[in-house]
C-alpha cells in the first residue's frame, strides 16, 4: 500500500509543532481522509493504521486530531480546505468529508467548548461550497469567515528563535608550545648567566623577567 502523505504530515507536526505554519501554506495532501476517519474513531480504519505504522492507537487518534485543527481549521482557511478537500472536488467528496468532520465533533464523544466552534465552520464551508446553488455557481476560493477561537487553539504557537552567542577565541596547541618553549629556553639562559656572572646580571634577570611575564599573560588570555 502506497504512503498516506497526509497521515505522515500529520505524525511530522505531531513530533515538530513549529512545522504547522509551513503545512498551512501547502495544498493539502493526498489521503487526507483517512485522517478524519482516525479522528473520528473509525473502528475500521485505526487497527489497520497501527499496523502499519506501530503507533500507539491514542497517539494516532491525537495526531490526527491536532493536524486538522492546525492544517485545515485554522482562521484564514477557505471553505474547501476546512472540508479537507481540494477546489473542484466533487459534492460526493465534500459531503463524505463533512459527515466525517462532524462525526468527529459530535457533542456526544466530548463537550469540549472548541468542537461546536469548529462544527459551526465545517457547516458553514459546506453551506458555502456543498450546497447545490454553489455547485452550479462556482466562485472563487475565498476564506471562510472567522468564528471565536476555542481557547487552546488561540495561542500562538511557539518559535524557537536563535539568539547569537560570542564564539571563544581558540588558540592554537603548537603556538602554545611554541611560546611556553621559549620562556622555558629563557629561564635556562638567564640561570646560566647568573651563575657565572653573579651581580652583573641583575638588570639583564630584570629584563627578561618582564618579557616572561607579558608572554605568559598573552598565552593564558
Amino acid at each position: 500500500m502506497s504512503a498516506n502523505l497526509a497521515l505522515i504530515h500529520a505524525f511530522d507536526l505531531a513530533a515538530m509543532p513549529n512545522l504547522a505554519a509551513i503545512v498551512r501554506r501547502q495544498p493539502l495532501p493526498d489521503g487526507v481522509l483517512e485522517v478524519i476517519r482516525l479522528a473520528a474513531g473509525c473502528e475500521d480504519t485505526m487497527p489497520e493504521v497501527v499496523e502499519r505504522h506501530r503507533k500507539d492507537a491514542a497517539y494516532v487518534k491525537a495526531a490526527a486530531e491536532n493536524y486538522i485543527q492546525q492544517a485545515m481549521l485554522f482562521p484564514q482557511a477557505d471553505h474547501y480546505r476546512i472540508l479537507g478537500v481540494k477546489p473542484g472536488a466533487s459534492r460526493d467528496e465534500m459531503r463524505t468529508h463533512m459527515r466525517w468532520l462532524m462525526m468527529w465533533l459530535h457533542p456526544d464523544h466530548a463537550r469540549d467548548p472548541w468542537r461546536s466552534v469548529f462544527a459551526s465552520r465545517v457547516l458553514a464551508a459546506w453551506r458555502a461550497v456543498g450546497a447545490s446553488d454553489a455547485i452550479s455557481a462556482p466562485s472563487a476560493v475565498v476564506p471562510a469567515p472567522l468564528a471565536p477561537q476555542p481557547e487552546s487553539f488561540a495561542q500562538p504557537l511557539g518559535v524557537m528563535r536563535w539568539t547569537p552567542r560570542a564564539i571563544p577565541r581558540r588558540r592554537s596547541r603548537t603556538r602554545r608550545r611554541a611560546v611556553f618553549a621559549g620562556v622555558a629556553a629563557a629561564c635556562l639562559a638567564g640561570g646560566v648567566l647568573a651563575y657565572q656572572n653573579g651581580p652583573q646580571t641583575l638588570d639583564a634577570l630584570t629584563s627578561m623577567k618582564t618579557f616572561v611575564q607579558q608572554t605568559l599573560e598573552d598565552v593564558l588570555s
